[in-house]
C-alpha cells in the first residue's frame, strides 16, 4: 500500500543520506519503490482519475472491486507519488496523484467543502459529511 511506498522512499533517502549506515547501498530501495508505484498506479484507471481503494498487485483492479472510496485515502498519493517522481523523473506518478486531487476538489460542495466517500466511477459523492479528523 501507500505506507510501504513511503517507507521504500524513506528508506532510499535516509541510505543516501547516511552512507556509513549502508556503505554497500546502489539504489536497490528506489527500484522496488518504482516498481510497487507501477503496480499501486493500476488503482487510477478508473473514469474519474480517482483510485479505487484495491488494487491486486499482479493483475490489477478486478471487476467487482469496491467502487466507493474514502477521500482521506484517494487525496494522499500526492506525497509518495511526489516523492517518487522526484527521485525517478518518471512524471506519471506525481500526474496520478494531481488528477485524483483535482478530481476529488471539483466534487466539493458550495462550502467549499468535500464529502467524506465518494464513488470513483461516477464522481458521485456518497457521503457528504466532511470531518476534521
Amino acid at each position: 500500500n501507500i505506507r510501504v511506498l513511503g517507507g521504500l522512499i524513506s528508506g532510499h533517502l535516509l541510505a543516501l543520506a547516511s552512507p556509513k549506515l549502508l556503505p554497500e547501498y546502489k539504489g536497490e530501495l528506489l527500484v522496488l519503490a518504482e516498481d510497487l508505484g507501477h503496480r499501486l498506479a493500476r488503482a487510477f484507471e478508473s473514469p474519474t482519475g480517482i483510485p479505487f481503494t484495491r488494487v491486486n498487485l499482479r493483475r490489477g483492479v478486478s471487476r467487482n472491486a469496491p467502487r466507493r472510496t474514502s477521500v482521506a485515502e484517494a487525496g494522499t498519493y500526492l506525497m509518495e507519488f511526489g516523492m517518487l517522481t522526484a527521485l525517478t523523473g518518471n512524471q506519471t506518478f506525481y500526474m496520478l496523484a494531481k488528477q485524483s486531487s483535482i478530481a476529488i476538489f471539483y466534487r466539493r460542495s458550495s462550502l467549499g467543502l468535500v464529502g467524506s466517500v465518494v464513488d470513483v466511477t461516477s464522481g458521485a459523492v456518497m457521503d457528504g459529511t466532511s470531518t476534521i479528523g
